[in-house]
């Protein structure tokens, strides 16, 4: 192998879209804590429909991948989030044995308090606690009032 070709393997490659839409998340959240009555959420396009939904900021550094439902005693759920983090640990592993190449940007979003609307904004077809969704299939992104 070329030094040039060893020295473009070991770039690291981010995706703007991802990092505009986690930038967005930061912004929404200090916007939501300057004045009591802020309480906005993302609003992402995407080919089928809109998703209304937090970010995810934080990537859990525990082995907790179930979490408590709120206000569900005794109930469950997989923390979604922790997907990410065993994903970067794979992707460590396999960079141990050597270069690697990846076939697609593969940049991921956790969300949460998730609302996917298809024809309108008024009647979400699905709520989720959480989604993970590639950030390579959104096409746009605002921030909404939460209950609106």
């Amino acid at each position: 192998m070329t030094k040039a070709v060893e020295e473009k393997n070991s770039i690291d490659k981010y995706s703007l879209k991802a990092i505009t839409i986690q930038q967005l998340g930061f912004l929404t959240q200090k916007f939501n804590k300057m004045n009591i009555n802020n309480d906005f959420q993302l609003l992402l396009m995407t080919q089928f429909g809109f998703i209304k939904c937090d970010l995810e900021l934080e990537i859990p550094e525990d082995d907790d991948f179930f979490t408590p439902i709120p206000n569900q005693e005794d109930r469950y759920q997989l923390n979604l989030s922790y997907l990410l983090k065993q994903r970067k640990e794979v992707v460590k592993m396999f960079e141990e044995k050597g270069p690697i190449e990846f076939v697609d940007n593969g940049t991921t979003l956790s969300l949460k308090n998730v609302s996917i609307f298809k024809d309108d904004m008024l009647n979400p077809i699905a709520r989720l606690e959480q989604m993970l969704v590639f950030a390579d299939q959104i096409s746009g992104l605002t921030i909404v009032p939460r209950n609106n």
